[in-house]
């Protein structure tokens, strides 16, 4: 994982933290980041390992950013297999691939579990609280869920459905809202859609994996703009996937 330093026109990496191994602090499918600034803490899901593992966070907000390679260190991990055994039946087929990870307003956390096309909530003690979804392409279905994200009110879910070429939003609870797929070439189609963000101005913004674009739409999946396209050179995107 690299920590940048954002102010400067050429983004500056102050820290980096882990390498490949099965040991604490080290992952081997690195997939999913959620970040609580007030806490001062980074969880990371690793699908190898099956596990979700927390890092502390420190650094002095009003100093000036440097390199830093004591800025972070490992805490405490998860492992998901000993948390599906605390789920209640019926319980995940599958083993938990844990994918995209992030936090409500009340520090539940949310994971995306890509192999049962599931969302799975915990509290911030990572006690079980719920799940939804199966596979499927009906309404409140997956096949190969990738992210989610909140709406700025933080009352809607949204999660993007990967193989079914949408996007889902859901209450809290799980309970489908409403879902928005645009077929072919027209404006707005998502042909392999990945990461999604939204929030703080209400829109929604999802990137396209096969087509090397993003797409903006309103918190009610109204298609709005669209923008870049598959290639290296400056302003192409090849394979995007996060967003933020």
């Amino acid at each position: 994982v690299f920590v940048f330093e954002l102010s400067r026109e050429i983004p500056v990496i102050i820290n980096q933290f882990g390498e490949r191994g099965e040991k604490f602090g080290l992952m081997l499918a690195a997939a999913g980041i959620d970040i609580d600034l007030n806490d001062h803490t980074i969880l990371l899901s690793d699908r190898g390992t099956g596990r979700l593992q927390q890092f502390k966070l420190t650094y002095d907000p009003a100093a000036p950013r440097r390199i830093d390679p004591e800025m972070t260190r490992f805490s405490t991990a998860w492992d998901f297999e000993t948390l599906r055994a605390s789920m209640p039946d019926p319980k995940p087929t599958w083993p938990i691939e844990p994918a995209a990870i992030h936090s409500d307003r009340n520090r539940n956390l949310y994971v995306i579990d890509r192999r049962n096309d599931q969302v799975h909530v915990f509290d911030q003690s990572m006690k079980y609280v719920r799940s939804w979804g199966k596979h499927g392409g009906g309404n409140g279905e997956f096949r190969g869920p990738t992210d989610l994200s909140f709406s700025k009110s933080g009352e809607t879910v949204f999660v993007v459905d990967s193989l079914n070429r949408r996007v889902q939003a859901f209450d809290l609870r799980g309970t489908p809202q409403n879902s928005w797929r645009i077929e072919g070439s027209n404006a707005g189609a998502l042909a392999k859609p990945f990461g999604i963000t939204s929030g703080k101005d209400g829109f929604v913004y999802v990137t396209d994996s096969a087509r090397g674009r993003v797409l903006k739409f309103d918190g009610q999946g109204t298609f709005i703009k669209q923008w870049s396209e598959a290639g290296g050179k400056m302003g192409q995107l090849w394979k995007p996937r996060g967003i933020s």
